[in-house]
């Protein structure tokens, strides 16, 4: 909510709390405070304000800037909290020492453990994020899962908080916006919030391989990554990032995400330019050099912030000139195209490779089950030209049984698993109150791992290279 025509001028927020309860947010200066000065309405609104009875504050100093661990706790916790804030700061060190000194003084983040297996979420702003956990503190994997937000929202700061595509500041409202860089946005900070843990020293270096490798069978095993581009996907933000849809579409089958898409852009970019340089260059040297191009250097294109926002062919430019090779082929064919990224190539440079095998149980027909209990398997997803689809089965259908048995989670996979391509597979499905009975002519598998190790022939030179990436030294 804002004034038509005034999204420009200062405004004042005041908060008058309820007896006993505190404010916080990311421009907090002093405690007690409920007043604050913003110089634009776009700050205001970036700067979420917490009013509550109760939360705990920890703090730490990085560099001489001061950072702030808010935590809501609603579930157990089993002393970890303490653990948590030291972590926290350890992604912050490694992150400030690849981009160097932020420009703020404080920064807040603002975590809830909301216990109630349904809220979770994670925003970026420019002196604060807000995390939001579905579970409890001392939950199995909810802690490293928080890590993991923290570190790809504070990597924010720097890219998309300022480091920004041209229509991400300040946003008009009236109308949709459609950008072709977030994959670059989202992606390249999905890669480096991975890769910042491995830097902190939170993972090692298998964690994060194996990451990385669950990120290329994503993807890799897509049919939309045959169909659509990076670009192409960054503008259709609106229909596949978590939007509902009310009606039927096929965009399982015709689209991806360029969180994961733009993940492997950037971590195959970085190890492009670093093996062609060897070692001179790399993806961090070129993300700082856009910061200091178009936000600390460029004149201001708005009321809202420093600097100016940037194209992709930007990107393109800046890093072809860092890595002194001409890097337009490249996002011709990966990223305004769809041809497979050269990960052979890439990999290489690090002494490493990249190894696709046939996963154990290796058919899955071309559909995807969702099972709302354990014995109760609906059909989600159909893949189209798959043994699924030619046998005419649907999203929706209850399958009843598969192969002559029961259809269970942990079961069905198993049962195609015991068949070899050419074989018919009974399968009996329930759809609009009818029992239907058909064969699955099974295809070819279509299953496969994927997995990153080191070259038994690695030289000196590739294993140094890996080190310096990894460690960002």
């Amino acid at each position: 909510m804002y004034i038509v025509g005034h999204k420009s001028d200062p405004v004042k927020l005041t908060i008058q709390p309820p007896a006993g309860w505190k404010i916080v947010n990311g421009r907090t200066e002093r405690p007690g405070q409920s007043e604050w000065q913003f110089p634009n309405w776009d700050i205001l609104i970036d700067t979420p304000t917490e009013v509550a009875p109760d939360w705990t504050e920890d703090n730490f100093e990085v560099d001489g800037k001061k950072y702030h661990v808010v935590v809501h706790s609603f579930g157990q916790e089993r002393g970890r909290r303490t653990a948590l804030v030291k972590d926290i700061e350890k992604i912050v060190r490694a992150e400030v020492a690849m981009w160097g000194a932020p420009e703020f003084e404080e920064y807040t983040f603002l975590v809830h453990f909301a216990a109630d297996d349904r809220s979770g979420d994670g925003m970026e702003h420019l002196t604060s994020t807000q995390i939001i956990q579905p579970g409890a503190l001392a939950d199995p994997g909810v802690y490293e899962d928080t890590l993991g937000t923290v570190s790809h929202e504070f990597f924010h700061v720097w890219n998309v908080k300022r480091l920004r595509p041209q229509e991400l500041g300040p946003w008009d409202f009236t109308r949709p916006l459609r950008t072709r860089g977030l994959w670059v946005a989202e992606g390249f900070t999905n890669y480096y919030g991975h890769l910042m843990l491995r830097r902190a020293g939170l993972w090692d270096d298998n964690q994060f391989f194996d990451r990385e490798a669950q990120t290329i069978l994503r993807i890799e095993s897509a049919q939309g990554s045959r169909l659509m581009s990076a670009e192409q996907s960054s503008l259709s933000a609106p229909f596949i990032d978590g939007a509902a849809q009310a009606q039927s579409t096929n965009l399982q089958n015709t689209s991806i995400s360029y969180y994961p898409k733009g993940e492997l852009i950037g971590m195959v970019m970085d190890l492009l330019v670093r093996g062609r340089t060897k070692g001179k260059a790399s993806l961090d040297d070129v993300m700082r050099d856009m910061y200091e191009e178009f936000y600390l250097k460029s004149s201001n294109d708005s009321y809202y912030l420093r600097g100016r926002g940037y194209q992709t062919e930007d990107l393109e430019r800046v890093a072809s000139r860092r890595a002194s090779f001409d890097l337009s082929d490249f996002f011709k064919r990966h990223i305004r195209d769809v041809e497979v990224l050269p990960y052979e190539e890439a990999f290489a440079y690090a002494g490493l490779r990249l190894v696709k095998t046939q996963a154990k149980e290796p058919f899955s027909a071309g559909m995807s089950i969702q099972f709302q209990d354990p014995r109760h398997g609906f059909i989600e997803n159909v893949l189209n030209n798959s043994p699924a689809e030619d046998a005419g089965l649907q999203q929706g259908d209850e399958i009843s049984s598969l192969g002559g048995k029961d259809v269970t989670e942990a079961s069905w996979r198993k049962t195609l698993a015991r068949f070899k391509p050419g074989d018919l597979v009974p399968v009996t499905v329930k759809r609009d109150r009818r029992t239907i009975k058909i064969n699955i002519v099974l295809g070819q598998p279509d299953r496969f791992d994927y997995r990153i190790e080191e070259r038994v022939d690695a030289t000196g030179e590739q294993k140094a290279l890996r080190a310096a990436w990894l460690s960002g030294k």
